[in-house]
């Protein structure tokens, strides 16, 4: 055995120790001992490995995986531009607190600056984005068994800090890197020879299948599978609190960001007025049309909030933002801002204060929440009225009957741009989803790959994954899977309006930006995406306009071991500034008819 291949089965084994259940592997040359120590873990059960061939696929892989199961996923490459492309990966990881493990391969330090093929300076690809780095230091090609004991124990005890770095041990989930320089030979010696230069112990040991369930003699673990270290990672407390005690401030409205969050439904249950950014597709009780709310001056002005409450980082909506710039003051109210103090998000900079957890809420004033629970009843009553109204090529009509087909259970993938927000516009509200989307840099790319990792980590949920076809477009590559990788059960709904939807929402949609505007953001691809599923053989249906999208996702959410479905529905993306606008009026002018009439 080589020295490459000995760190390459201990840090795996450490892995799995730490309790690490998948990893995703981009192949290539230089991380060759990783990829045979992972597939030999994979052989024996110990964790499920996933081989993509794109780097960038690979990350967003192991980002859906972790943003499952709120495990730290490693992911593994060879060296060079491989490493780079994963940045935008870690990047949402960094921004979205998700639990990262970065295992970069790389060639000795020495060949570092001097020419040599596919190396560049790995330390420093994805700068301050990290909870941690660390390079490995090399191992003598042929050392004692005491060099390699002492080996051991820095390999294994590395690991360990890097699982808890991303698991939150640094203050908040993230990304970590791990640099590993490997020396040829980088493959173990074959069935029926022995390395010479290998200590008289380990030349006997069998191939290909070089790693047992526990490493023995100056390799060997913890006895009993323990992990070399145990380390205790905070847990964030999202608990919910209610006190029966009165409120010096009782009209508290709260804004929950994170999507999915499951506090905002236990917050409104217990008769709090929430607004979340993705609507009442987060709970029943949340207000379904709360974001418009916020657009209704004569809300604010005659039943106004004496304190806002901020869960998370909002990213969505200008009228989210617009609430949390207002001052301080007789015409204004207090922000506070609940999230990670190390994260910070005040962009407006008028939060009060901080705090890492919510504590005990008071009671909130139900005289003042049912206000705004009747303004929000009669917003919702005036949108799905005039949804009814739009024709089926409406792409917040296709939102929202795809949120009201879904089972009871569902996870439901959202992806970027303006699918959240005809989301947030127009579904009714309702209970038992659970809302999972990449808003960290709320980019588009890596969505389908995101959706993948998701569905193979809840696989005791059916997963919906809703996205345009520019996201779609981007991320192609992840559905490029091997016959022999596992696959979800996993439902792709794609919006295609053939091409960015959003921008005609914006101020390049005006008229007076017409005649550059479809080149430059349109950007039609007028692509048939059932090619692309007859290529990666994958079952491919296209709802006509109009017709029941239930019918078209229901057998897939249902049914077990069906895979990966593509659903096309068409919307007409010249119709959306219009729809957009006569949704939002509707909800303002319902919902400023019922506050005036009480006021």
């Amino acid at each position: 055995m080589n020295s490459s291949t000995a760190i390459a089965q201990v840090l795996v084994d450490e892995l799995v120790r730490c309790g690490i259940t998948d990893a995703v592997l981009a192949p290539g040359s230089r991380n060759a001992p990783l990829s045979m120590a992972l597939h030999d873990a994979d052989v024996l059960g110990r964790l499920r490995l996933h081989v993509r061939i794109d780097e960038r696929t690979a990350g967003f892989l192991a980002l859906g995986l972790a943003r499952g199961s709120g495990r730290p996923v490693p992911v593994i490459t060879t060296s060079g531009t491989a490493v780079a492309n994963l940045h935008p990966a870690v990047l949402e990881a960094h921004h979205g607190g998700v639990p990262l493990l970065v295992l970069s391969t790389d060639r000795p330090a020495q060949l570092r600056d001097v020419g040599a093929n596919q190396v560049i300076d790995q330390r420093t690809v994805f700068s301050s984005a990290l909870r941690l780095f660390h390079e490995f230091a090399l191992l003598d090609r042929t050392p004692t068994d005491d060099q390699l004991t002492s080996a051991n124990a820095y390999w294994r005890s590395m690991i360990g800090r890097a699982v808890a770095a991303a698991a939150g041990g640094a203050g908040r989930c993230g990304p970590v890197q791990l640099n590993v320089p490997l020396m040829e030979p980088l493959l173990p010696p074959a069935l029926g020879t022995a390395d010479p230069s290998w200590p008289a112990a380990w030349a006997d040991r069998p191939g290909p299948v070089m790693i047992a369930a526990e490493l023995t003699g100056p390799l060997s673990g913890r006895p009993g599978g323990r992990a070399w270290t145990s380390v205790d990672v905070p847990v964030p407390d999202t608990s919910v609190r209610i006190s029966q005690r009165p409120s010096a401030r009782p009209r508290r409205l709260l804004v929950v960001a994170e999507l999915g969050d499951p506090r905002a439904a236990q917050l409104a249950a217990a008769g709090h007025v929430v607004v979340s950014e993705v609507g009442g597709a987060d709970g029943g009780d949340v207000l379904g049309a709360g974001v418009q709310l916020l657009e209704v001056p004569e809300l604010l002005e005659i039943e106004p909030p004496e304190q806002v409450l901020v869960l998370g980082r909002p990213t969505l909506h200008r009228a989210v933002r617009s609430l949390l710039a207002r001052p301080a003051g007789p015409i204004g109210w207090s922000v506070e801002v609940v999230a990670p103090p190390a994260d910070f998000p005040d962009p407006a900079g008028q939060a009060t204060s901080v705090r890492p957890d919510l504590g005990i809420l008071p009671a909130a004033d139900q005289r003042w929440a049912e206000r705004w629970r009747e303004a929000d009843r009669a917003a919702v009553a005036a949108v799905q009225a005039e949804l009814d109204g739009l024709p089926g090529t409406s792409s917040p009509r296709a939102a929202r009957d795809l949120v009201r087909a879904l089972p009871t259970e569902a996870v439901l993938v959202l992806g970027s741009s303006q699918v959240p927000r005809d989301v947030a516009l127009a579904a009714l509200p309702r209970d038992g989803l659970r809302v999972v989307a990449n808003r960290g840099v709320a980019g588009i790319d890596g969505l389908v790959s995101t959706a993948v990792g998701v569905g193979l980590a809840m696989t005791d949920r059916p997963t919906v994954a809703y996205l345009g076809d520019l996201s779609f477009v981007h991320d192609l590559t992840g559905l490029a899977i091997g016959p022999a990788e596992p696959r979800p059960d996993l439902t792709l709904v794609i919006n295609n309006n053939d091409g960015g939807g959003i921008f005609t929402t914006l101020e390049s949609g005006a008229a007076s930006y017409a005649p550059s505007f479809e080149r430059i953001f349109g950007t039609p691809l007028g692509l048939d995406l059932s090619g692309w599923a007859a290529a990666c053989h994958i079952p491919f249906t296209r709802v006509p306009p109009g017709a029941e999208l239930a019918a078209a996702i229901g057998n897939g959410t249902a049914e077990r071991g069906i895979g990966i479905r593509l659903v096309e529905v068409v919307t007409d993306r010249t119709r959306l500034r219009e729809d957009q606008l006569r949704l939002r009026r509707a909800a303002r002018d319902a919902a400023r008819r019922a506050v005036t009439v009480r006021g």
